[in-house]
């Protein structure tokens, strides 16, 4: 794989856990906040 695709899987995995967070923040769910931000780690790890 070439870097590039890398780098841009990376920011699109940074992005979504960004703006998911973001959506949370304005909820009163801490823990889905959580939940949310490591099944999007996870998805990350298992590309790398």
């Amino acid at each position: 794989m070439h870097e590039l695709d890398v780098i841009n899987q990376f920011t699109e995995l940074v992005a979504s856990v960004y703006f998911t967070a973001r959506d949370e923040l304005d909820s009163d769910d801490p823990v889905g906040l959580i939940t949310d931000i490591l099944n999007a780690v996870d998805r990350g790890a298992t590309f790398f």
